[in-house]
């Protein structure tokens, strides 16, 4: 029905009331671990849904009590393990989005403890790929406080895993949709140093490995809206070298896009957010 991160009917509404049911059904009874953990990724989905960051704290929270728990029986369950790291990952982006830096830092390197524990367990490129996605969410952390070094190396660390994964997956959309994102973020790093040729040259690369995966599947509205953020971020290393009318056809592209995503799904604040930077 509605959802953030996945394709969608855009009913964000109807998906709030299908998630609310679920863990009504669950209930707080002793039941299965299977049904626990779908009533944590209900909460997860609600989280995720909110209009208002702050109104996501209580479900995250809840979702994280409720995994602590089924961890303290079964220590080695992978996907509670996993269940708890989105919860986490959740977490740290709203305080990405709130500017609370040390709580953002603290359940990204949460979400890292929980990713390795999973990864160890479970040795497989969708685990990889998640650990990368909490060193990511780390970065911006490092970045928020300016030690943007520190969040270059990190990215780095992560892109490497990344490459070294998709050499074992040749042709895996996913890891060559995580990998770009990296070095997308990177550029965004590398500009924030003052770099903006070495910035410029990630994110185009970042781009050559995006460009193909939108070109395949032109529908796909998270495709277009990581490519949305490289032409945005790649806008802003041309106007830091003064090619302002570069700088311009990529920032209008961008919220070409950004248009189009906040007309499917108005609710997800998070588009609105993107949409409202490239307004500026």
């Amino acid at each position: 029905q509605g959802g953030a991160f996945m394709a969608n009917l855009g009913d964000s509404a109807g998906a709030l009331e299908s998630f609310r049911k679920a863990i009504a059904v669950v209930g707080r009874a002793d039941t299965t671990p299977g049904l626990k953990r779908a009533a944590i990724e209900a909460h997860i989905n609600i989280a995720n849904l909110a209009t208002d960051p702050i109104q996501s704290l209580e479900d995250y929270d809840e979702a994280i009590r409720a995994a602590d728990l089924e961890l303290a029986i079964d220590p080695n369950d992978v996907e509670t393990l996993r269940l708890v790291a989105d919860a986490a990952h959740g977490r740290a982006t709203v305080g990405h989005i709130t500017d609370r830096v040390a709580d953002e830092e603290r359940m990204a390197s949460r979400e890292i403890e929980f990713r390795r524990r999973a990864l160890a367990l479970a040795p497989e490129w969708r685990n990889e790929v998640a650990l990368t996605q909490a060193m990511a969410q780390h970065a911006l952390a490092l970045q928020q406080r300016t030690d943007y070094a520190a969040a270059v190396d990190e990215l780095g660390r992560a892109a490497a895993i990344l490459e070294t994964s998709l050499k074992q997956n040749p042709g895996n959309q996913v890891i060559t949709r995580e990998l770009a994102e990296k070095r997308s973020r990177t550029g965004a790093a590398l500009l924030s140093m003052g770099k903006a040729a070495e910035s410029a040259a990630t994110i185009e690369a970042a781009i050559g490995l995006m460009q193909p995966l939108v070109n395949a599947d032109p529908g796909n509205a998270q495709y277009r809206g990581d490519l949305a953020y490289a032409w945005y971020r790649l806008g802003d290393a041309f106007r830091a070298q003064g090619q302002s009318p570069r700088a311009l056809v990529l920032h209008q592209q961008a919220l070409s896009v950004r248009r189009e995503r906040v007309a499917r799904d108005p609710t997800l604040t998070f588009i609105r957010w993107d949409l409202s930077q490239s307004l500026n």
